[in-house]
């Protein structure tokens, strides 16, 4: 029996040395990774059967490399325990396995991403170069519009199994079929049982929450003929609860602040005769730990309580999934969207509410109280990613 060691970059590299001196009928003894050079080696010991009987006898206690080294006058090393041997054998061969697979799994990667390709080209009619696709314009106007990419290519997809692609004769026809379904998966999500009588108001530093419960308290006080009552949990900042209490001032609503637990209970206790209770609470930075924490712990009885969170539609994606990451421990009721006028483009809307998974029962544009808030249906917010316009 011939036993050769082979040192190479890769264990491709090495199998290739292997056949071609020993021809295919060699067979792997073992391998390993080599430590303490510049790059990457490994070590592959094989073995051919030539015919020879005046073989070293194979120990059972000992590796397959040790027998190899054995055959080549180099002393093996100490016998290790069998666990141990076992231990490092299936260890080699899971590592040989991986390594011959690494092929096998490029190429299904790379016939992975020609079929989605194929699929691409056939949906957006890039093959037929010669007739005008509207798919394509309506694909482009929804990436025009902020829509990501992909979930334009998926919408466009959910639209061409839905049977839908034969009735678009015009671009605008295909940007109203895709407003209907974005209306239909919201339709869903915007359905809520969320009607707590206390209404809680969270969300990252300078999102608009005061501005916002105001504008809510003259909706429900003066639209809604409800009887509000106004609080605030917020006394971090000096000037907090006196916006607050100008608001209740002007609209003639009691306003009261919680510092502590014990706060808000009282607060609770004092407006049993009010109909809805909105409460302020504090921004929270990215390192304000400990005002999210508190929020939480005040808030932790939940029965009758409705936790909403405030976005910012003038931040960065990037913000807002991290302002939905921080939030989430608070049981997230619903979302209110804030800011709409500092923004032009709302096809990110699309991607958010697939992540936010909750009813936005109201967006505002503004700093006018009263005005500058506005309901929303599912109906408005497709219109809104499509169109960029609520009506």
């Amino acid at each position: 029996m011939q036993i050769k060691r082979y040192e190479a970059r890769n264990v491709q590299e090495a199998l290739e040395k292997i056949k071609k001196e020993l021809g295919p009928d060699a067979i792997i003894l073992s391998n390993k990774q080599l430590s303490g050079g510049k790059t990457p080696r490994v070590e592959v010991v094989a073995a051919k059967d030539n015919g020879e009987t005046n073989v070293p006898h194979l120990s059972p206690g000992r590796t397959c490399e040790e027998n190899a080294l054995s055959f080549s006058g180099v002393p093996p090393a100490e016998d290790k325990p069998e666990w141990e041997v076992l231990k490092e054998d299936i260890g080699e061969m899971k590592f040989l396995l991986r390594e011959l697979k690494k092929r096998e799994e490029i190429f299904d990667e790379f016939g992975e991403v020609k079929d989605r390709l194929n699929v691409l080209f056939d949906l957006l009619g890039l093959k037929d170069k010669g007739e005008k696709n509207h798919l394509a314009q309506v694909y482009s106007r929804l990436v025009a519009q902020g829509v990501a990419k992909k979930s334009a290519c998926i919408l466009l997809e959910m639209l061409n199994r839905g049977g839908m692609t034969d009735r678009i004769g015009t671009p605008e026809e295909g940007m109203k079929l895709v407003e209907d379904l974005i209306r239909g998966r919201f339709r869903r999500k915007q359905a809520t049982d969320a009607v707590g009588r206390i209404k809680v108001f969270v969300g990252p530093t300078g999102v608009g929450k005061t501005t916002t419960i105001a504008k809510l308290a003259a909706h429900y006080a003066l639209g809604g003929k409800r009887r509000v009552g106004l609080a605030t949990t917020d006394t971090y900042r000096i000037a907090a609860p006196e916006q607050l209490k100008t608001y209740a001032r002007i609209m003639g609503i009691p306003m009261q602040v919680a510092a502590d637990t014990n706060g808000l209970h009282k607060v609770i206790e004092d407006f049993t005769d009010r109909d809805v209770i909105l409460i302020d609470t504090p921004g929270t930075g990215l390192n304000d730990l400990s005002h999210f924490e508190r929020t939480k712990d005040m808030f932790a009885l939940r029965e009758g309580v409705e936790v909403n969170l405030l976005l910012s539609l003038a931040s960065s994606q990037e913000n807002l999934y991290d302002t939905l990451s921080r939030f989430e421990d608070l049981r997230i009721d619903q979302v209110i969207l804030t800011k709409m006028d500092e923004c032009r483009r709302f096809g990110f809307l699309f991607d958010l509410m697939e992540k936010v998974r909750k009813p936005v029962p109201y967006v505002t544009m503004g700093q006018n109280v009263p005005k500058d808030i506005e309901e929303v249906t599912s109906g408005n917010l497709a219109k809104l990613i499509v169109g960029g316009t609520l009506h």
